[in-house]
């Protein structure tokens, strides 16, 4: 069995932090369902990966 993570930190999430960094917004990943901004919107984000 191999891990996916490096460190503790997934390589997606810590190209999506750089993306968020150095260019304001994510470019290649959409990660806008986990943004801070849908909690004033009462909007909610169903997890359909739960095992």
């Amino acid at each position: 069995m191999v891990s996916q993570k490096s460190g503790g930190v997934l390589a997606s999430e810590i190209r999506a932090v750089s993306e968020l960094v150095v260019h304001g917004a994510f470019q290649m990943l959409d990660l806008s369902p986990f943004s801070y901004e849908r909690i004033p919107r009462n909007e909610s984000f169903l997890e359909e990966a739960v095992i």
